[in-house]
Order: structure tokens, then sequence, then C-alpha cells
């Protein structure tokens, strides 16, 4: 299994009310203008989807940290690239985008995992303890053990959060959702290049698979 997972969380049980946090590919490659990855979307909606992480995304993911940290709720990151530098372990269809990204800036719009902008963006970084799974994938159970991890910690409730809502995010839910986990979707957390790709996927995901839930009501909640 091509996959790399690191600072794995100290080997303690939580309990079974507790929800985890997953936080999905905000890496500064996916976070901040490279020239390769917002090539796939027209300047405008460029310029909008990097608003939305900079004014929404990154603030409601710093508070929804600081929640789960003051309760001692479990918080994954997940980083996803390409292993080999070519990026031949890459599903196909993030190779043909790559193949596209090429052509048309010489760069690639999925980077290689040991690529320093692959990292998580540092406005939310990991604490100490917290893990990071590195995947190949766009869904994260296709290519990391976060199942296992979360079913050994008791931990069957996950809100899942990141970039983008129609591609890794809704993909790494409906994973969990399949593999019988409480599943809810972080709306204001999360965002695509195409507004209208963001609601319709939380539509469908509403309607089939989990719960759609704001910053706000996850972090009031009784």
């Amino acid at each position: 299994m091509n996959i790399e997972t690191v600072d794995v969380s100290e080997n303690k049980r939580v309990p079974t009310m507790a929800s985890a946090l997953v936080i999905v590919d905000v890496q500064s490659y996916f976070t901040q203008p490279m020239g390769s990855f917002d090539s796939a979307a027209d300047s405008a909606s460029a310029d909008a989807f990097y608003a939305r992480v900079d004014d929404l995304i990154i603030p409601n993911l710093q508070r929804l940290l600081g929640f789960y940290r003051d309760n001692d709720w479990p918080v994954y990151f997940t980083e996803m690239g390409s292993l080999r530098a070519d990026g031949a372990d890459l599903p196909r269809a993030l190779r043909n985008v790559n193949a596209a990204s090429f052509a048309a800036t010489g760069q690639a719009a999925i980077p290689r995992l040991n690529d320093l902008r692959a990292r998580i963006d540092e406005r939310i970084e990991p604490a100490a303890g917290e893990v990071v799974i590195r995947k190949t994938t766009t869904g994260t159970l296709a290519s990391s053990p976060l199942a296992q991890n979360l079913r050994a910690l008791d931990c069957l409730s996950v809100r899942v959060t990141g970039i983008v809502t129609d591609c890794c995010v809704s993909q790494t839910a409906r994973e969990l959702a399949d593999q019988d986990f409480d599943v809810s979707i972080v709306e204001d957390a999360c965002g695509s290049f195409v507004t209208a790709h963001h609601r319709a996927v939380l539509e469908i995901f509403a309607n089939f698979y989990g719960a759609i839930e704001s910053t706000t009501a996850v972090i009031e909640a009784p």
C-alpha cells in the first residue's frame, strides 16, 4: 500500500461519544495560488476560491481546532500527493489532471509528497501528537489506515472538512459513511473552485450519506 503516516498520536482510548475531526488536504499547494492547481479554474473562480480560503475556511478550521483541542478529541490531517517523482502512483484521474497541468503550465497540479509545498498550511499547523496522514488517492480511506485508527480509538463519529468539497472532502466523507461511521461535513470549513459544485455535492451528501453542519453549530452543540 502506497501510504506514509506521520506523527501518530499517543496510544490512548477516546470516549465513544467523542467525534474526530478530519481536515482534508489543506496544503499550501492548494491554499495559495501556485500557477498549477488553480489553473483548473478561470481567474474569477480562482479569486473567489482563495478569498473563501483566507476569509472563511482557515478561520473556521482554526475555531474547530481550538474546540477539538480543548475537548481533547482526535484530530487528523491529510496531505495528498505522489510518492513517485513522475506521479505514476496516482490514480488515473489524478494522472490526467497532472498531464493537463503540465501541458498548460509546466507544473504538476498534484505535487509529490516530499515537496515542501505539500505540507499543511502553517495557519492550521498540526499540534504535537496530532496525526498527519499522507495519501495518494482522493479518498483518504483508499490509501491510508484512517478507518482502522478511528476504530482503535472507539471513535465512530467523524466530521470532515477541507479542500476541495467536490473531490477529496466528499470522497473521504462517503468512504467513511460506507464503512459505517456517523459522518458530517462542515459546510463553511470547506470549499470548491466552482460554488455550484460545492452546493450540489453537499445536497447529495445530505440526501443519502450523512449530515451537513456549520462551524458555529458544531461548537455550540449541547
